[in-house]
């Protein structure tokens, strides 16, 4: 989403107001409403990315910023990443970093890792199309009460994983 432009509508439709995230960057990945406020996640393998997330009232005022603490690096494509709610707490997770984060009362906390190893994708520039397809990439992840769900891509397979938080 470049120029994160954010428009704010009535129920019945009528334009309200309008606000920029472009101070904090316009590399936004995605988007999530949460207890009224925005929370913009950005993209990670562009060195211009100075934050992981920010969080914005929905006048557009600045309530967090998460600083990026991994160091700069420039990749020429994007993987998967994304947001998702569940009970009281968004997490968010980039495939170029082993962590998904879980933010509870606008502080973030590592929630799962995924296993070090060669599965895991490289951050480099110049990678070529083809050699995309050869590591694990999260496409999509969501909970339930009993289950954490992860869609994924690895090695040009599309699978699901199912696993019981019981278990874990």
């Amino acid at each position: 989403l470049d120029h994160a432009n954010i428009k704010i509508y009535s129920k019945a439709g009528d334009f309200l107001r309008s606000f920029s995230l472009n101070d904090y960057g316009d590399l936004v990945q995605s988007i999530k409403m949460y207890n009224s406020n925005v929370y913009a996640f950005y993209y990670i393998p562009f060195e211009k990315a100075d934050y992981k997330w920010i969080t914005v009232d929905s006048l557009g005022h600045l309530i967090k910023k998460e600083k990026r603490k991994a160091p700069p690096f420039t990749a020429n494509f994007t993987a998967g990443e994304g947001a998702y709610l569940f009970q009281n707490r968004i997490s968010y997770w980039d495939s170029f970093v082993d962590t998904v984060f879980t933010i509870l009362d606008l502080n973030e906390r590592p929630s799962i890792i995924i296993s070090p190893g060669e599965h895991r994708l490289p951050k480099i520039q110049n990678m070529a199309p083809d050699k995309i397809s050869q590591y694990l990439r999260i496409k999509q992840i969501f909970e339930t009460n009993h289950f954490l769900i992860i869609r994924y891509v690895y090695k040009d397979k599309k699978e699901i994983v199912l696993i019981n938080k019981e278990d874990r």
